[in-house]
């Protein structure tokens, strides 16, 4: 009983003391505003902008010129719509070039296993709207989850490393109930499960958001994880339980994530995305085009005039055809009773002004109409529009290098929880080619990336080159299939098929002549 409490003691102790970490992450977050900018963000990048913008008009069909979208899914795309390929190189010469091939050829296999390349598609996608993203592998089988740059706290938020940080939190909402299960999982009393109780301490961005029905019932979870020279800690808690207790993944030396941030802000571990600053001009594209809409309805178009009490039925003034009954009286001319106001003319400068907005920002953001695939591939060669694309995607070279350093980030942290979980997700044949276990945690291996563009223009400007050599007789049409690649537009299959029946055809036909020219060896003797 004694034990008992004072390991409830022990708990609640340690609990509180993350909790208190929680705290002073969330006055960081409050402080810096990443709470209402990473909602803002996503409403704009959504086409929900009329209600970030307020003023309780969101209740009308406003209009939006939504440009934020396809300047940050032209971005995304550029970066990340890259062939990634993971080699690994041994730093020390312990290992052979075979055992490195086995390691890579894992590493394509649970890349494909894990869905890797939409995943980070999301990612990079996260990182552009907010600024920065981050993704977790949280067991053996390198399962993963993106987790947003608002719920992780940093234990140095000026550090950009990862794997520098004295310790790493995570926090998600969970329902009371799942945690409950967990926490009977891992030892703890039904009793002492029940004490966790839903809270509110969602750090949202206000109390509407908090009190959505999909929040009700829940609780915050805090991941904690620290590293010490056996391995990895962590735990899990709420505010007053520790429902996974502390343990120490032994042998791991990295922390099981990896981010990506956008844009580098000064003495921060956080990023700049693209959507912030872009709302002003967006908002104002969004007011000037209400503003065309609402002077167009009420000056564009002929409106009647009549007078009062002189027209039997005005209600059909403004019904198409129908005709209009004047009263007897003293009327000479019937436009003395009833007309029409001429529409009034509208200044164009407006239009111009939107206009120059959008196409202004969308420059300045290296998104022009070059950048976003407006190019005509007839009036262009591949290697042109490739040329231009990449002239227009030099912004990008910083963020493509960040997307180049996730992908190595992965392969190391992949290497790391492999010597550990050793022999977790390896087939027989792995297991063969692979070190050994205790080779592997000693390991000084280096993760090498290797990108190609994977976009149609470069796979057009790729197989005109070849075309080109084949024109030019410089090589077979062989040689032109096997030059294809895989995903070219050009049907590689289907001329492998040709091929092979051609081979099989000649080596029938060598066959007969040989079989002919034995039989006449065989008379002439």
């Amino acid at each position: 009983m004694e034990k008992q409490k004072s390991r409830r003691q022990e708990e609640l102790a340690l609990a509180n003391r993350i909790w208190q970490m929680y705290q002073m992450g969330l006055q960081h977050h409050r402080r810096h505003n990443l709470y209402d900018r990473s909602q803002r963000c996503h409403r704009f990048y959504e086409g929900d902008q009329w209600y970030a913008e307020g003023g309780g008009l969101e209740e009308e069909n406003l209009p939006i010129y939504n440009f934020i979208e396809p300047v940050v899914n032209y971005k995304v795309a550029t970066v990340a719509m890259r062939s990634m390929d993971i080699h690994y190189s041994d730093m020390g010469g312990q290992v052979t070039a075979a055992q490195c091939k086995a390691l890579d050829d894992y590493a394509a296999r649970m890349w494909e296993s894990k869905k890797m390349t939409s995943q980070l598609w999301d990612l990079v996608r996260e990182a552009c709207i907010t600024g920065d993203s981050y993704l977790y592998f949280y067991d053996a089988g390198l399962h993963h989850q993106l987790v947003d740059g608002t719920a992780v706290f940093l234990a140095d938020e000026e550090e950009p490393d990862l794997q520098k940080q004295q310790y790493i939190l995570l926090m998600e909402r969970l329902p009371v109930e799942t945690v409950r299960r967990e926490a009977v999982r891992n030892g703890m009393t039904r009793q002492e499960a029940e004490e966790i109780a839903a809270d509110n301490d969602s750090p949202w961005w206000s109390v509407e958001q908090s009190q959505k029905s999909s929040d009700r019932g829940k609780c915050t979870s805090l991941l904690f994880m620290e590293k010490t020279e056996e391995g990895v800690r962590f735990c899990r808690c709420t505010r007053n339980a520790v429902y996974l207790p502390m343990q120490t993944i032994a042998g791991m030396k990295l922390y099981p994530m990896v981010s990506l941030v956008w844009k580098r802000r000064y003495h921060s571990a956080r990023g700049r995305g693209e959507v912030f600053h872009l709302i002003p001009n967006q908002i104002e594209v969004n007011k000037t085009l209400f503003r065309r809409l609402q002077a167009m309805k009420a000056a564009a178009f002929p409106k009647p005039v009549y007078v009062e009490g002189m027209v039997e039925n005005p209600e059909e003034v403004t019904a198409i055809g129908s005709p209009i009954k004047v009263r007897e009286g003293t009327v000479h001319k019937v436009n003395e009773v009833f007309t029409y106001l001429s529409p009034t003319h509208i200044s164009a400068d407006a239009a111009l002004l939107q206009n120059e907005l959008i196409s202004q920002t969308r420059g300045l953001a290296a998104a022009g109409d070059a950048a976003l695939g407006d190019i005509n591939p007839e009036a262009a060669s591949g290697a042109a529009i490739v040329a231009v694309r990449e002239a227009q995607a030099v912004p990008l070279n910083e963020q493509s290098a960040a997307f180049r350093q996730v992908v190595e980030d992965i392969a190391l942290v992949w290497l790391d929880m492999l010597a550990v979980y050793y022999p977790a997700n390896l087939t027989a044949e792995e297991r063969r080619k692979m070190p050994e276990k205790a080779l592997l945690a000693g390991l000084r291996l280096a993760a090498r990336v290797d990108v190609s563009p994977v976009d149609p223009y470069s796979r057009y400007a790729r197989e005109q080159a070849v075309r080109s050599a084949l024109n030019e007789r410089h090589i077979t049409f062989e040689e032109y299939v096997a030059a294809l690649d895989e995903r070219s537009n050009v049907p590689k299959r289907k001329f492998e098929e040709i091929l092979k029946r051609r081979s099989e055809a000649l080596e029938l036909q060598a066959a007969a002549k040989r079989l002919t020219d034995q039989m006449e060896e065989g008379e002439e003797r």
